[in-house]
């Protein structure tokens, strides 16, 4: 059995394009994470999953133009736009037993 919490890049760095407030929970989610993965370590997995922009409505008026698109493209290591596909898939990968050998996940 797996924890798999969803993070965010912004709970690492702090980026301006969120909140204050998005960027504080975040931080906290990943600090929940590693505790939970040191303290259960023998019991569960604990997982965080952390975001960099992933096309969702919630990001609609950052990628509403080409430019922007392409802008924000640049700021991730794979030069792309997430898709929630990809989410999905390493979470549900996270949260089977053959990840169990992955430790202190965050």
């Amino acid at each position: 059995m797996s924890i798999v919490n969803i993070a965010s890049l912004t709970g690492q760095t702090g980026h301006s394009i969120t909140s204050v407030a998005h960027c504080a929970t975040k931080a906290g989610v990943i600090g929940l994470t590693r505790r939970l993965a040191t303290e259960l370590t023998f019991i569960l997995g604990a997982s965080s999953v952390a975001l960099s922009i992933i096309e969702t409505d919630m990001v609609k008026n950052i990628l509403d133009t080409l430019k922007k698109r392409k802008r924000a493209a640049e700021m991730h290591p794979l030069k792309d736009i997430g898709r929630p596909e990809d989410v999905a898939e390493a979470v549900f990968f996270l949260a089977l037993p053959k990840s169990r050998f992955i430790h202190v996940r965050y």
